[in-house]
């Protein structure tokens, strides 16, 4: 059987992925499953392949993960659409902007030429992450199918 390649979904992780997807097969071999709490109580030992890829001062880590429950935040308010009552959609779109991300309402997302540009752009790679992901469930062909067609 030939060895089986890795790669990085996000070419800025860095670092070998064949030795971070080996290290991680050995770890779901030990414990059966692998959970994001058993990873990290493994990559927390400074000689883990893993460890490199965690933030392991506290302080900065905090503040991070606050960062990520305001993601979590901005995407979880919902508001009835305008356009269908009775449907929810996001209140907040994230936009590109020249500082990096930041979310506006989808009102004036959707309002705005450009910024309803970048929205659909990111739904279209949404769509194209999503059939490939699932590409190969032979259940979802009528899903791909109509990706293809959109996106």
């Amino acid at each position: 059987m030939a060895a089986r390649r890795y790669g990085w979904k996000d070419k800025r992780i860095g670092g070998d992925p064949t030795v971070v997807a080996k290290h991680l097969h050995q770890l779901e071999r030990r414990y059966g499953a692998l959970s994001p709490a058993i990873v990290v109580e493994e990559a927390s030992a400074e000689t883990s392949p893993l460890h490199r890829y965690f933030e392991w001062d506290n302080t900065v880590a905090a503040a991070k993960f606050r960062e990520e429950q305001a993601r979590g935040l901005l995407r979880a308010v919902l508001m009835e659409s305008d356009a269908e009552p009775g449907v929810n959609i996001r209140a907040f779109l994230m936009i590109d902007t020249n500082e990096g991300g930041a979310y506006v309402n989808t009102v004036r997302a959707l309002s705005d030429s450009q910024m309803a540009e970048q929205v659909l752009a990111r739904a279209k790679a949404e769509l194209r992450a999503f059939k490939a992901k699932y590409a190969h469930l032979q259940k979802l062909h009528k899903v791909i199918a109509a990706i293809e067609e959109v996106a």
